[in-house]
């Protein structure tokens, strides 16, 4: 896998990250080509002509992905999130053409109404002559427009619960992007609003029963969706640590005849940052491995992986600009680009502060969820 995927990012990402972050559009080019490889099928099952590779294979992915274009991984991670679901409960001619990397499935949970509580859709399905209508305003939906199918949240049909999943294709009559992206970071995800007026679908596209969409999404979609979260998180790290050994290395003071590297001060503040990076990545690998394992805490850590990881990115982008100073802020160098990136994990939904009432809903022995939630 490795030798495929840096072909791909040496020769399809690497070169337009640059301008595909300034000027925000869609790296469709580095997706086909992430296809084309095989990546996009990875974690697809081998009966249907995927990789049959688990978490770890996409995080490696991923990290990659993301030390090179965050918005490229950020696309490439909730696809694999998206497919998650689909493996478990979608058509076998949909994971076919994910397995051969001709199509790219995406999450529509976050909303207008409910915003970062995705678990609480206030979105609508309505039975109707024998097909479901779907009416919703979705806030974030990463590759709004540009993917193939979107693992879609709405209130049940009829049964108990908060959620029911659907599989609504991007050409479905009343689907509409409702704005567009122009954001701080990870600019080329076309993370957009969309929305839902009378969207129909037909029975069998319900994913799983009604009603049970959010025990699939925990079960699926979510640990799948904060690993992967962190590995991007890491990546993203990784290319600011690099970034700032770099200018540490290659900046010379030229009336004491050193460089910065030679000095105490920066050696020390780069020591913190690189040990962090280091910790950060440790607690991925433990989660992975928790995970692969079936150890007892598998749970607390998915819980905990997206904020450690998120928060380590945030910090560890404001050690690297002040580290390299004015030289930071220019485009050319590539730190502020990533900087910019390693702010969007933390206020993603689930954000750090959800994340953290999960952890600690979990340590004292409560439910996940309140009763408003079920």
């Amino acid at each position: 896998m490795s030798t495929d995927l840096d072909a791909v990012i040496a020769d399809a990402i690497a070169p337009s990250a640059a301008e595909t972050d300034r000027t925000g559009a869609f790296p469709r080019a580095g997706l086909e080509a992430l296809g084309k490889a095989g990546l996009l099928g990875l974690t697809s099952a081998v009966e249907v002509g995927g990789g049959g590779q688990g978490l770890r294979a996409a995080a490696e992915v991923v990290t990659a992905l993301a030390a090179v274009c965050g918005s490229t991984a950020m696309i490439t991670l909730m696809h694999y999130s998206a497919t998650a679901a689909l493996e478990a409960h979608g058509p076998e001619e949909v994971r076919r053409a994910i397995a051969e990397g001709r199509y790219l499935a995406m999450l529509a949970f976050s909303e207008t109404g409910s915003r970062s509580h995705f678990w609480a859709p206030v979105s609508t399905a309505t039975a109707d002559g024998g097909e479901a209508r779907l009416d919703a305003r979705k806030s974030f939906v990463t590759a709004a427009g540009e993917a193939d199918g979107y693992v879609w949240s709405s209130r049940p049909l009829s049964r108990p619960g908060p959620m029911t999943l659907w599989l609504v294709p991007r050409d479905a009559a009343g689907l509409r992007v409702a704005g567009s992206f122009d954001g701080l970071g990870l600019r080329a995800n076309a993370s957009s609003p969309m929305e839902a007026d009378g969207v129909r679908v037909p029975a069998d596209a319900m994913l799983g029963a009604d009603g049970d969409g959010l025990d699939i999404a925990l079960a699926t979609v979510l640990p799948t969706f904060l690993v992967l979260n962190a590995a991007c998180s890491v990546g993203v790290i990784e290319a600011l640590t690099a970034k700032a050994g770099e200018h540490l290395s290659r900046t010379h003071l030229a009336h004491l005849g050193q460089r910065l590297a030679d000095q105490p001060q920066g050696r020390s503040a780069f020591a913190r940052i690189r040990t962090r990076a280091d910790q950060t990545r440790a607690f991925l690998d433990d989660t992975l491995t928790a995970l692969e394992t079936g150890r007892e805490d598998a749970t607390l850590r998915v819980l905990q992986v997206k904020a450690v990881a998120a928060e380590a990115a945030a910090a560890i982008g404001d050690d690297v600009m002040r580290l390299c100073g004015g030289s930071a802020l220019r485009r050319d160098l590539g730190i502020e680009r990533h900087f910019r990136d390693a702010l969007a994990a933390r206020v993603m939904a689930p954000t750090t502060e959800a994340l953290d009432d999960f952890v600690g809903r979990v340590c004292l022995g409560l439910p996940l969820f309140d009763g408003a939630a079920s």
